[in-house]
């Protein structure tokens, strides 16, 4: 159990038709999602090797088209809990 499941479980209202699973891994998700961007990010604006790099140049681009995959599915997830 995530700590962020703890939490929507945890919370006074509950969470009414919402699946806990679902929610939880997909802000889990989107935390790690917000951490590897800021990771790279930072990385690649403090070293001028990385701007140049084509490995690394090539392995930012495979994370972000992986995270823009991973928000789409999310956004995906929550627009069908909004259209119940």
């Amino acid at each position: 159990m995530t700590i962020t499941r703890e939490m929507l479980q945890s919370h006074p209202q509950g969470a009414g038709d919402i699946d806990v699973e679902v929610l939880a891994a997909c802000l889990d998700a989107c935390l790690e999602c917000a951490g590897t961007c800021a990771l790279c990010s930072e990385a690649c604006l403090s070293e001028d090797i990385i701007k140049t790099d084509p490995e690394i140049i090539e392995l930012c681009d495979e994370i972000d088209e992986t995270q823009q995959e991973e928000i789409a599915q999310m956004k995906a997830i929550l627009d069908r809990y909004e259209s119940d």
